[in-house]
């Protein structure tokens, strides 16, 4: 006897099923089923729904079943995926390069309430990733002109496909290097932003599983998570204009040290910002106009 086609209400309830099953807290078992289906059919959630009871197409059950494989053998959403969201855009994500999480809207948040909608202004970032960072401030400002800095050959890159994707690659220079390598030491900016490595030794090794598939380069800050902090300060301080931000992203238990390394750097109205969940998340200093 032949087996009936499935569902997609009862592929959408095994997929349930096998997650919770799978007992991994970093799981939202029906959401992450629903947005694996609707990326196998290619379908937005409502058409989904409303076929939700039909049988599916040839060969997508299995696919989706594979697709539910890889995520409980902690491959990460969103390399599955392709993509991911940063606040309200969204933004291509390939395996090798950091994916963006909503921890790093404090940063963005922080850096726009110093960006003028009215001025323009010439922003750095350091470690792009993905690009959206970058990407978000040149979405939200569009007198801001923005130069884009990574290491990585793949971040470069899905840097200038993210660009692109947003139709700004003409407002964001994309240079290759090591932090201010690339950048000149003529150049100046009224903002800098950077959301380095910051995991120390220790905590690498108790990252979720999913996280260590992520690149170690882009996570690992050193024994005690702040090499890039000692290694962009400095230069940081010499490439603002007078009165200009440097904004750094901070691993929750760094707020104090990275605090006062920005102080014995000589920046002032040195701040440390939280995240939605009350943890230390970013840290801001100005370089002051010399007499």
């Amino acid at each position: 006897m032949n087996k009936l086609p499935v569902t997609g209400r009862e592929a959408f309830a095994q997929a349930c099923r096998r997650l919770e099953e799978a007992d991994n807290s970093d799981f939202m078992p029906s959401t992450d089923a629903m947005l694996l289906l609707r990326f196998c059919c290619g379908k937005p959630r409502y058409k989904l729904m409303q076929e939700f009871d039909e049988p599916l197409e040839p060969g997508d059950a299995a696919r989706f079943a594979e697709l539910v494989d890889r995520l409980i053998s902690h491959e990460p959403l969103a390399y599955i995926l392709g993509s991911e969201y940063l606040g309200d855009w969204e933004f291509k994500t390939a395996p090798g390069v950091l994916i963006p999480r909503d921890d790093s809207l404090t940063l963005v948040d922080k850096a726009l309430s110093r960006l003028d909608k009215r001025r323009s202004y010439r922003v750095l970032e350091l470690g792009c990733g993905s690009g959206a960072l970058i990407a978000t401030l040149a979405l939200s400002r569009s007198h801001v002109k923005c130069v884009a800095v990574d290491i990585d050959p793949l971040a470069i890159a899905l840097t200038k496909e993210n660009l692109a994707y947003h139709e700004i690659e003409d407002r964001v220079q994309v240079l290759q290097g090591n932090w201010f390598e690339p950048v000149g030491k003529q150049r100046k900016f009224h903002l800098i932003l950077s959301n380095p490595p910051y995991i120390s030794t220790a905590e690498m090794a108790e990252l979720p599983e999913s996280v260590k598939k992520e690149p170690e380069r882009a996570l690992w800050g050193g024994e005690d998570g702040l090499d890039c902090y000692r290694q962009i300060l400095p230069p940081a301080f010499d490439a603002l204009e007078d009165n200009g931000w440097l904004l750094v992203e901070i691993g929750w238990k760094q707020g104090a040290a990275v605090k006062l390394m920005f102080e014995e750097t000589g920046y002032c109205n040195v701040e440390i910002y939280q995240d939605e969940g009350n943890r230390d998340r970013v840290v801001a200093g100005q370089k002051m106009k010399t007499p």
